[in-house]
């Protein structure tokens, strides 16, 4: 049975142990519901980028040190399957899936939409205040 959106956000807490990408994984949570996307949505976003920080923590490295694709894409291969055991390649699905849904969470982008969710960069900085 796949997981409720309530036990992913539980996850945030209990799986993710840097920090800093707990607060930054919290605050795009906020930044999805202040969007009013659907609780589905969500809860695949949240669930990648959990995964991906539960991969960073290994070296405590915190989003704002992703500087390089390169380190993006080393985890997108860790998904990476061969031919024995994955024939018709179905790894491919997921590596794309995760990797558009990573670039959502750390492009940056400044839509007029975007009130609280601010993940660029290069312009590290005190972060806004949450709005709930």
């Amino acid at each position: 049975m796949p997981a409720k959106l309530s036990t992913t956000v539980n996850n945030i807490d209990t799986k993710v142990k840097n920090q800093v990408n707990r607060d930054l994984i919290k605050d795009f949570y906020i930044y999805l519901r202040n969007l009013d996307t659907s609780d589905n949505y969500q809860n695949g976003l949240l669930k990648v980028i959990i995964r991906y920080a539960e991969y960073l923590g290994q070296d405590n490295t915190t989003f704002y040190q992703i500087q390089d694709k390169e380190q993006i894409i080393t985890y997108l291969d860790s998904k990476r399957k061969t031919v024995d055991e994955d024939p018709d390649k179905k790894w491919i699905i997921t590596w794309n899936d995760y990797l558009w849904r990573l670039k959502y969470f750390t492009d940056g982008s400044t839509t007029q939409k975007r009130k609280v969710w601010t993940p660029n960069r290069t312009k590290v900085g005190p972060r806004p205040p949450l709005s709930t």
